[in-house]
């Protein structure tokens, strides 16, 4: 098994070669490009279509993909010219053309390793069974903390090591490092609430994103980039159906801080599935951990996002209370 300081530099290493590769291979571009515009359209009209129009009517959404960016197109192509590193170095050390030491072989043999499925199949689960021993053996939850701190995760290819956040924090500073890391990075707790939901304020808050959260639109509307993200819009409802009526997932299920389904839905302003939601028995008086509102979400969250007058007026109907924080306004 690779150590994980071996993984640490072969990663650093390859990172440092793909950088050399594409300031290698990439040639000048021009800032803006005129060719993405759609001029026939008047920039005090639509702005957002004078300055993306042409872009949008040269590309398609591939068919495995649920949206379409240039940064998702950097990062696949960064993704090809990394495979082809690894794959030509793995060649050069199968060929016995790789110098032992260079940069060519540790990242051939690394890549080799980590591909050799019949290696791993012999192994079972052998290289990490201290790992598992370790964690079989916690009773408590300062067993817990303390074997995040401890080496027997990290000597079985299990967390902390220097890959980042509260693992990195555990490699430097055992148990005290790791709990302080996790304060650090815990969410704000909850304070300044309005009174509108006692039930919402005290709700356990998500261990991160859900799938029904993602299936609402979570990051979509609430964004710099709010509703202009590409995606399918004939796609948001069929998948949430299949969420609520086949899988049976909880329709007030939290996000990490405290957005509910409907908080997602709102933001885009989707009123169909607002509506398919609170039949479906969705708290249209949920509060975030932020103190936002439903309504607030549909009513310019961030900047750059206009309020949504019908979202908004259909929320209040419903029950929602408007704070009229608008921060857009």
């Amino acid at each position: 098994m690779l150590n994980a300081h071996f993984r640490n530099v072969v990663a650093a290493t390859i990172a440092l070669a793909t950088s050399s590769v594409l300031l290698g291979q990439q040639p000048a571009s021009k800032p803006l490009s005129r060719a993405n515009l759609d001029t026939t359209c008047a920039p005090c009209t639509d702005f957002y279509e004078f300055a993306n129009g042409g872009w949008l009517k040269s590309h398609t959404i591939p068919p495995d993909k649920s949206n379409l960016g240039s940064f998702g197109m950097l990062s696949d192509k960064n993704q090809e010219v990394v495979q082809k590193i690894v794959i030509d170095d793995a060649l050069l050390v199968r060929d016995g053309e790789a110098k032992a030491g260079s940069n060519d072989y540790k990242i051939g043999t690394f890549y080799a390793a980590c591909m050799d499925t019949s290696l791993m199949e012999k192994s079972g689960f052998a290289p990490i069974k201290p790992a598992l021993n370790a964690i079989a053996a916690a009773k408590t939850t300062d067993d817990v903390v303390k074997l995040f701190g401890s080496r027997a995760l990290r000597s079985g290819g299990g967390g902390g090591g220097g890959r980042g956040g509260a693992g990195g924090a555990a490699g430097a500073g055992g148990a005290d490092a790791q709990a302080a890391a996790a304060a650090a990075f815990a969410p704000p707790p909850l304070k300044n609430l309005p009174e509108i939901d006692s039930l919402s304020k005290i709700a356990p808050v998500g261990l991160g994103t859900y799938p029904i959260d993602a299936v609402a639109g979570v990051g979509y509307g609430n964004g710099f980039a709010g509703n202009s993200h590409r995606h399918a819009p004939d796609g948001w409802m069929p998948a949430m159906r299949y969420m609520v009526e086949v899988l049976h997932a909880d329709v007030n299920q939290p996000d990490q801080q405290g957005f509910t389904p409907l908080h997602h839905a709102a933001a885009r302003g989707d009123n169909e599935m607002i509506l398919y939601l609170v039949a479906h028995g969705a708290n249209v008086k949920a509060v975030s951990r932020t103190g936002r509102t439903v309504v607030d979400m549909a009513n310019g969250p961030v900047q750059r996002l206009v309020p949504l007058p019908e979202t908004i007026a259909l929320l209040e109907k419903l029950g929602a209370v408007n704070q009229h924080h608008c921060v857009s306004c």
